[in-house]
């Protein structure tokens, strides 16, 4: 639902998309545009700045699919496996969090990405980050509180109780 003015009049909220993936970016602004709101899309934390110079969006969905250059606190605890069957995680953390995806290598490639730094490791995890985007159906992360930020003149967004934001629902009250 979109909030209305004083008049009655229906508003759409301007939300701006921060993200440096064009096929998510896309995803979300359109889903956001079909929701009835006004977006404005960004590649990069820069241009974001100047767009929020130029116009105050009313939210901002910042890097939808985030990078984890924390593999220790973040990737082995989700994606680690002890004992794999071809690209089945049979026992380890990926069984335990409810992905069961594995491949050959991933488990010393995860312990690697400790020995290097700066462009060359985020570069290993940001291929393991897509590798596992596209063949694990979902990555089961409960590990955080959902957080959301918004201006004080909209509603307090909702979530689903999947993590997901209830976007429908964003308004003014």
């Amino acid at each position: 639902r979109q909030g209305k003015n004083p008049l009655g009049v229906r508003m759409a909220a301007t939300i701006l998309v921060v993200e440096d993936e064009p096929a998510i970016q896309e995803l979300v602004a359109c889903n956001l545009e079909l929701a009835g709101h006004q977006t404005l899309r960004a590649e990069s934390a820069e241009q974001a700045m100047q767009m929020v110079r130029e116009q105050l969006p009313d939210l901002i969905v910042l890097d939808w699919m985030g990078d984890f250059p924390d593999a220790d606190n973040y990737l082995m605890p989700v994606l680690g496996c002890d004992k794999a069957s071809g690209n089945r995680c049979l026992q380890g953390a990926s069984a335990a969090s409810g992905s069961f995806w594995t491949r050959p290598g991933l488990e010393a490639e995860l312990r690697r990405s400790a020995s290097l730094s700066g462009a060359p490791r985020l570069a290993l995890l940001r291929r393991i980050q897509r590798q596992t985007a596209a063949a694990s159906p979902y990555l089961p992360l409960w590990q955080v509180q959902p957080r959301i930020w918004v201006r004080a003149d909209l509603d307090q967004p909702r979530f689903d109780g999947s993590g997901r934001v209830l976007l429908q629902e964003l308004r003014r009250p």
